[in-house]
C-alpha cells in the first residue's frame, strides 16, 4: 500500500512528531520551575540534579525494552500506552508534595516519553523512502526543540499565571491528547497488520543480548555514539540542567531573562537541526555520508 507523502506526512509523522514535542516539554521544563520547586519542596542544586536524573535513568533504561517492542508491535501500539504513562507521571508530578513524590514521578514520566523519538523514527523508516530519513529525523528533532522551547518563556508564563502545578497539569493534558491523536489518526503500518503480534516469535533475551554485542562491536557505531555524546548529551546537560540555575545564581539574572535566554538557546538548536538535516541531504547527492556532517558539527 502507497500513500502520498503528504497523507503521510500529516497522518504519521506529524502526531509522532507532537510526541517528540512533548518529550522535550517534559525533559526541560524542569529548570524553569526549579525556584517553584526550592520555594514549595525545600529543593537546592543538587536535589535538582538528582530529580533531572531519575528521568533520565529511567529512560536511558527502557531503551532496549522498547526497540524490542518497536520491532515487534510497531510505533503506533507502542507509543499510545507510553504517552499514557507520561501523562499519568505528569499528573502525579503536579500533586507531588515531597522530594519523593517529585523523584517518582519525574522517573515515572522519562520512562512513558522514552519511546518518543525512536517511535517517530521507527515510523519514518516504515512509511519513508530510504533517502529521506535524514531530511525526516532533522524535522523530528526540530519539533522536539520546539517543545523545548515550550519548556521556557512559555512555560514561564504559564507558571506565572496559573501555578507550576496547573502548568505540569496542562502538559500532561498535552501527552494523553497525543495519544489519543495517535489512536484515531495514525494507521497500521501493512507490517504489522498482516500478522497479528501474538504471532510473531517472541525475541528472547540472548537473542537480544547478541544483537546489542554485534552493534557494539562496530567501529561506526562508536563514531556515531561519540558524535551523540559529545554534542547532544552534552547540550541536553547544559540547557536542559544548568543553564537556568548558572543565569540566576552566578549571572543573577531575574527570571524573565533567564527564560528568555533558554528560549534563544533552543530557536538556535531547531534552526541547526532543520539545516542540518538539509545539509546532510545535500552533501548525500555528493557523496559525503551523514557521519561526517555529524562530525563536521
Amino acid at each position: 500500500m502507497t500513500r502520498p507523502l503528504a497523507g503521510v506526512l500529516l497522518s504519521v509523522l506529524l502526531p509522532f512528531a507532537l510526541a517528540h514535542f512533548v518529550s522535550y516539554l517534559y525533559r526541560n521544563v524542569n529548570t524553569v520551575v526549579y525556584p517553584d520547586l526550592v520555594r514549595d519542596i525545600g529543593l537546592d542544586a543538587n536535589t535538582l540534579g538528582l530529580l533531572t536524573g531519575a528521568y533520565f535513568i529511567a529512560f536511558a533504561l527502557a531503551q532496549l525494552p522498547v526497540g524490542m517492542a518497536l520491532d515487534r508491535f510497531g510505533p503506533r501500539r507502542v507509543q499510545m500506552p507510553m504517552l499514557a504513562v507520561a501523562a499519568l507521571g505528569g499528573v502525579l508530578f503536579a500533586q507531588a508534595q515531597t522530594l519523593e513524590g517529585l523523584l517518582a514521578a519525574r522517573a515515572l514520566i522519562g520512562l512513558g516519553v522514552s519511546a518518543s523519538l525512536m517511535s517517530a523514527i521507527k515510523a519514518s523508516s516504515l512509511w519513508l523512502p530510504p533517502e529521506r530519513l535524514p531530511m525526516s529525523t532533522a524535522v523530528l528533532l526540530a519539533v522536539g526543540g520546539l517543545g523545548a522551547m515550550a519548556a521556557t518563556a512559555p512555560m514561564q508564563w504559564a507558571a506565572d499565571a496559573v501555578g507550576w502545578r496547573m502548568a505540569f497539569w496542562g502538559i500532561a493534558t498535552c501527552a494523553a491528547a497525543v495519544a489519543l491523536l495517535i489512536f484515531a489518526r495514525v494507521p497500521e503500518h501493512p507490517t504489522h497488520q498482516a500478522h497479528h503480534p501474538a504471532s510473531q516469535p517472541a525475541v528472547g533475551l540472548a537473542a537480544m543480548v547478541n544483537s546489542v554485542g554485534q552493534l557494539y562491536a562496530r567501529p561506526l557505531f562508536w563514531r556515531t555514539a561519540l558524535c551523540t555524546l559529545f554534542s547532544n548529551g552534552a547540550y541536553m546537560a547544559v540547557q536542559g540542567l544548568w543553564m537556568g540555575p548558572w543565569l540566576r545564581d552566578v549571572g543573577h539574572l531575574p527570571r524573565a531573562e533567564v527564560a528568555q535566554v533558554l528560549f534563544w538557546s533552543t530557536a538556535a538548536m531547531v534552526a541547526g537541526s532543520l539545516s542540518f538535516g538539509a545539509l546532510t541531504d545535500w552533501l548525500a547527492r555528493h557523496r559525503v555520508r551523514p557521519i561526517t556532517v555529524c562530525g563536521g558539527g
